[in-house]
């Protein structure tokens, strides 16, 4: 934990060269179970984000959502929840 709270960042590390890449997803995301899609709030809206084409569909959330938690995914990779508060 961070003085001023926890954080987290996801970072994409390229095996082959060493590079990466941080992505920028705050501390709220989830990787799907069949590892293909990530999602992440960034600006009060959730972002699915298909890994390996980098295409994404965001999806508004009401403002008075400030506070996500952790998003779960359903086993078969269809669905996500998730805390969120005022």
């Amino acid at each position: 934990n961070l003085f001023f709270g926890s954080a987290a960042t996801l970072i994409r590390f390229n095996l082959n060269n060493g590079q990466w890449q941080d992505l920028n997803v705050g501390n709220s995301f989830s990787i799907s179970p069949n590892e293909k899609y990530l999602v992440y709030k960034s600006d009060g809206k959730v972002h699915v984000k298909h890994l390996r084409t980098g295409l994404e569909e965001v999806f508004p959330i009401p403002q008075k959502f400030e506070y996500f938690g952790k998003f779960v995914w359903s086993p078969d990779n269809e669905k996500i929840v998730f805390p969120a508060a005022y």
